[in-house]
């Protein structure tokens, strides 16, 4: 649950700042390309997401290991 809360308040300050402080960091070029590259946000969220839940599944695992003596 905490890889899953953690991964999620990381794409909302993502989001955040993409909707945010990007524009006004970044200000429009003049044709339109502002010469910024960088993946797409909703494969940015599911990389982070992913990430997170299998950091708390291995965290979880530990503990579990750690306190059953398995």
């Amino acid at each position: 649950m905490c890889g899953l809360f953690g991964s999620i308040a990381a794409i909302v300050l993502l989001f955040l700042g993409r909707e945010f402080a990007l524009p006004k960091l970044v200000p429009p070029a003049i044709g339109g390309d502002s010469g910024v590259s960088a993946w797409s946000f909703e494969l940015v969220a599911l990389i982070i997401l992913g990430v997170g839940l299998l950091l708390g599944a291995a965290g979880a695992g530990i503990t579990l290991r750690r306190f059953l003596r398995v």
